[in-house]
């Protein structure tokens, strides 16, 4: 039941994003950046929370594991848009001749990608990987640590997002900007909570 409403909700923030976010000219690749970006932080990662905070309360085996397993689905497909959005903007800077990374947005967002790299990469370790002992421990701490930093900078990404030239162009209002970039947090904190 908590899946669902979450489900709900997030595609009802993704879908005013999109609303919102969306350029007339549909072949307007650059448009699909902050699309996915709405998909991807108000549906896919606050499911991956939710299923986080799931499998850290259950005490059956069987829950757990489909927990995890959940928890890694939605976090892949996730990450997976990650790469395509940011993907996008790269090859948009390129065929624009912009510089890539030169603003705050684009530092904080190759910093985000790189912490998810990390995160992947320990969350794999952790769950499929590793036996159990000292190096799992750890490793799933970073696993922890890290969904937090990463969690953070993605937060701070958008925000600079918002004040971008596209965001700026596409909705005039910042109260209707800073509404639009609030629901992925809003969504988040829901999601640890459920």
């Amino acid at each position: 039941m908590n899946r669902l409403l979450l489900l709900l909700l997030g595609l009802s923030c993704a879908g005013t994003n999109v609303y919102f976010l969306r350029d007339p000219d549909p072949t307007a690749l650059f448009q699909y950046h902050p699309l996915l970006t709405a998909v991807t932080l108000n549906i896919l990662f606050p499911l991956a929370i939710q299923e986080a905070s799931q499998f850290k309360l259950t005490k059956s085996k069987a829950l757990r594991d489909t927990a995890v397993n959940h928890h890694t689905y939605y976090g892949t497909l996730g990450l997976t848009l990650v790469y395509v959005f940011i993907g996008i903007a790269y090859y948009s800077k390129e065929l624009n001749h912009k510089p890539h990374f030169a603003t705050t947005h684009g530092q904080c967002g190759f910093c985000a990608l790189v912490l998810a790299v990390v995160h992947l990469i320990c969350g794999f370790l952790v769950h499929y990987v590793l036996p159990p002992g000292n190096i799992k421990s750890t490793i799933r701490y970073a696993h922890n640590i890290n969904s937090y930093l990463l969690t953070l900078f993605m937060i701070v990404t958008l925000l600079y997002g918002l004040e971008t030239g596209y965001a700026l162009r596409h909705v005039a209002s910042s109260y209707l900007r800073y509404s639009l970039g609030s629901t992925p947090i809003v969504m988040m904190l829901l999601a640890a909570s459920l």
